[in-house]
């Protein structure tokens, strides 16, 4: 027999190994195994087995990795979906399916064979004459004898390695070994026991009348079965030195007991384990849903509900169906909304039967729910983009709340957007998809106009909660005649105040993309940019530095323009800082709390601030994105948008939609409760049609004006979308790779001139990242094949042209185009 195996680097096929007899049994779809692939030891992943090989000379698999694949027979069809789809190896794919605490790396170790003293004299001579990088190496390794190739290339510094390394490999001088290494993500302690052969009681009875502490410990472990051993010696008041006298007499045995960790979650409130009556639309809802579900046949549904409409209920329901048939549940949430008040209304509900999947957790944590759920202890999920993968048994019903949220889309291989992702993994299952949201994307809207996706509405707030009010405010207007620069409006101001008066709370959001704290000098014009990325820094007030967001490089504020030499640098925009400031300024008094990436750095961060707030210990949240989604807090009835149309200058098609979104899912955290609710959103803009229809909490006009443009420009959804990305150091060898792959692309549009259209190249909008120039093309068609197909061309033209000395990006149904 023999295994076709696929690894995750960037290869577009399989690699065919023998399988030799003692390793048979083990050798299945799923599991990982190590081989040789061109002379160094890999993990790859074996998809399939076949009975015969192709020509030529077949090495065999060296060892198997994994006692059960890892991956079931449906996850190997997902992945080789997007593997073929998103343009990746099916490796690839696979690595991305699993979690971080199963994945292995490969180690490369250099030792200094042993040779003749006299003949490694002569060698070191002859080195030190003729090739003095490996007389280098040679002088690293007489000194340690054996080191990983990373502490060589170290010790080495800016020396060219392979090429020597490669030499002294020939001359039999050193020697090349690769291993396998595999991180051991299992927590262990120590506990107590007492072993089968002993009578407690009985033992305890004999023991010395001066061994209370020996007697009380084998009375506590006696009881308890089995107990760590450093709660036991708290217990029972006890040393580990009392510990080791009963270890010694055969009493008490150790051993090392496996820990689950497992992810915070608050106290679940009545609210959460209440079961609610549900409104006549939340019941047509959860019959629709549970209709598809009892034929157990692929559905998609769209659940469109306004915010604070009901739809989490809808979804417990719909879980409740599913798990009640003994079947499983995953539940998507942007990550920004996974917080522990999202998850405690699921375990309020279910209990510990939920596994919570994010990148908050750490690798023992997500590994130890992975397992779990591998092993159908846990079959409700409730995780972050990369929880589609969970291998949950008997799948029924995936949830993929806020829909249309950027989030689900990953930016690196492979760059799969997990809302379809969820589609295709239902479809093979025969599962029901519910999208949930406020503010559907078009492409999701567009489906159901089609007739491909069914649909469900909530369009009143449960409770007889009415949708704030909200009002623009023109900055135009309200700024015209200031002596001082403001960030808040008269207006906002006043309303902020006033909630304080009434112990109400409030949250001030600012978008803050593209709209941070930059120096400019008023002289020359030019702005203070980051030396390795075509954008400005942003200033940092409690570091007074100035950062690039983009390569994290970090340098003084300037003392002068260092353009023309101009003293006075002028500052422009504002950020989450000088936000909280001016408030703090106009209410002295007031308890405020930023929430950014500066201030959300540790781990549970987020949680802490949310619950104060929660608690009412704090009056005001002045954040980002990251205020916007998931949040339910009774008491805010104030909800002040500093800048509302900063993204609508974005050079990307979607700006308006995501403007419209934004400001529709920030609105909505004011006026959960009897209070009722407000929204300021202050703009230059307030005649643009995203902002008029979000103050008037208006998706179907919105929804139409944007299908007019994308229309008229054939932008998604009415023809699918490539984005091809070029980057390098050099910026002619970007340029010029650009062009060449958009002439391959040109190629193709002849084969396909009704069906394909290319714009471009040119320059991306984000110009440089990190030292690297970026250009760009874009391929537009109504078929994903055509795309698919070219695209695929591009990258094998990549390859044999331009290999290392310019990188490619392919990204299919792009999410982010600058």
């Amino acid at each position: 027999m023999f295994a076709q195996v696929v690894f995750n680097l960037p290869l577009d096929r399989s690699y065919t190994y023998s399988i030799p007899h003692d390793l048979a049994e083990y050798v299945v779809p799923g599991v990982r195994v190590s081989v040789y692939l061109r002379k160094h030891l890999s993990t790859g992943f074996v998809i399939e087995l076949s009975e015969t090989a192709p020509e030529g000379e077949i090495k065999p698999v060296c060892d198997v990795l994994d006692a059960e694949p890892l991956v079931d027979e449906y996850l190997l069809r997902l992945t080789r979906w997007i593997a073929e789809y998103y343009l990746c190896s099916w490796g690839q794919a696979l690595d991305c399916a699993l979690p971080p605490g199963v994945r292995l790396s490969s180690r490369t170790r250099i030792s200094l064979n042993r040779l003749p003293p006299s003949e490694l004299s002569r060698i070191v001579s002859t080195l030190e004459q003729q090739a003095p990088v490996q007389f280098k190496i040679l002088k690293i390794l007489l000194e340690k004898r054996k080191m990983s190739l990373a502490q060589l290339q170290k010790a080495m510094g800016n020396d060219s390695l392979y090429g020597a390394l490669s030499s002294l490999e020939k001359s039999g001088i050193v020697t090349r070994l690769t291993e396998v290494v595999r991180s051991e993500h299992v927590k262990r302690l120590t506990a107590l026991r007492i072993p089968a052969h002993v009578d407690a009681v009985k033992a305890a009875s004999t023991l010395a009348s001066g061994s209370i502490k020996q007697g009380r410990l084998l009375e506590l472990i006696a009881d308890r079965g089995e107990i760590l051993a450093a709660e036991a010696a708290r217990s029972a008041g006890a040393s580990y030195d009392t510990i080791q006298r009963l270890v010694k007499k055969g009493l008490v045995e150790l051993f090392e007991k496996e820990i689950v960790r497992s992810y915070p979650t608050l106290s679940p409130s009545a609210n959460d384990t209440a079961v609610h009556t549900l409104t006549a639309e939340q019941q047509e809802a959860v019959a629709l849903i549970q209709r598809h579900l009892e034929q157990q046949q692929f559905q998609t549904v769209l659940l469109e509900g306004i915010t604070g409409s009901g739809k989490t209920e809808v979804y417990l329901r719909a879980i409740d169906f599913v798990a009640r048939k003994g079947m499983g549940a995953i539940v998507l949430v942007p990550e920004i909304a996974l917080t522990p008040q999202t998850v405690s209304r699921f375990r309020g509900r279910f209990g510990d039967s939920v596994a919570v999947l994010h990148s908050r957790l750490s690798l023992g944590e997500r590994y130890d729910e992975w397992r779990r759920i591998k092993a159908g202890i846990l079959n409700i999920v409730v995780g972050a983009r990369s929880a589609i993968f969970a291998p949950v048994k008997n799948l029924g019903l995936i949830v993929v709340d806020e829909e249309h949220e950027a989030s689900y889309k990953q930016n690196e291989t492979p760059r799969y957007q997990a809302r379809d992702v969820a589609i295709m993994r239902a479809r093979d299952a025969n599962a029901v998809v519910v999208l949930g949201t406020a503010t559907p994307s078009l492409e999701t809207y567009h489906n159901v106009e089609l007739g491909k996706y069914a649909r469900t509405e909530l369009s009143a707030r449960v409770q007889s909660q009415v949708l704030p009010e909200i009002q623009l405010i023109d900055l135009r207007a309200a700024q015209r005649g200031q002596t001082v620069e403001r960030i808040l409006s008269d207006e906002l101001a006043f309303k902020i105040g006033e909630k304080l008066a009434r112990k109400e709370q409030a949250i001030i959001f600012l978008n803050r993309r593209g709209y941070t704290p930059f120096f400019l000098c008023p002289k020359c014009g030019v702005s203070l940019g980051c030396q390795h990325c075509s954008v400005a820094l942003t200033y940092h007030a409690t570091e007074n530095k100035m950062k690039c967001h983009y390569c994290n490089s970090t340098s003084p504020v300037p003392q002068q323009c260092p353009y023309c030499g101009n003293a006075k640098l002028a500052k422009f925009g504002t950020g989450t800082e000088r936000v909280q400031e001016e408030i703090e300024n106009l209410f002295p008094d007031a308890r405020i709390q930023r929430m950014d990436a500066d201030t959300t750095s540790t781990k549970w961060a987020h949680e802490k601030i949310f619950t104060a707030f929660r608690e009412g210990e704090l009056d005001i949240l002045v954040g980002t994105q990251m205020l916007a989604k998931g949040l339910d807090f009774p008491r805010v009835t104030l909800v002040g948008v500093v800048l509302a149309d900063v993204a609508l200058n974005l050079p990307d098609f979607r700006a308006a939609e995501r403007t419209f979104q934004l400001l529709m899912q920030v609105g909505g955290r004011s006026g959960r409760s009897h209070r009722g609710g407000e929204v300021i959103i202050q703009t230059y803009n307030p005649a643009h049609y995203a902002i008029q229809c979000a103050k008037m909490h208006d998706y179907r006009g919105f929804y139409q004006e944007e299908m007019k443009l994308r229309r008229e420009v054939g932008f998604p959804p009415y023809r699918r979308l490539m984005n091809v990305l070029v980057d390098s150091t050099s910026q002619k060898e970007a340029l010029q790779a650009t062009r060449r792959l958009a002439e391959v692309a040109k190629q193709g549009e002849a084969a396909d001139a009704r069906t394909l259209t290319i714009m471009g190249p040119s320059a991306a909008p984000l110009a440089k990242i990190k030292g690297r120039y970026r250009f760009r093309f874009l391929l537009l068609s109504p078929h994903a094949a055509v795309l698919k197909r070219i695209g695929q061309a591009i990258i094998d033209s990549h390859k044999k042209i331009h290999g290392a000395k310019a990188r490619l990006t392919v990204d299919m149904d792009p999410v982010s185009m600058m």
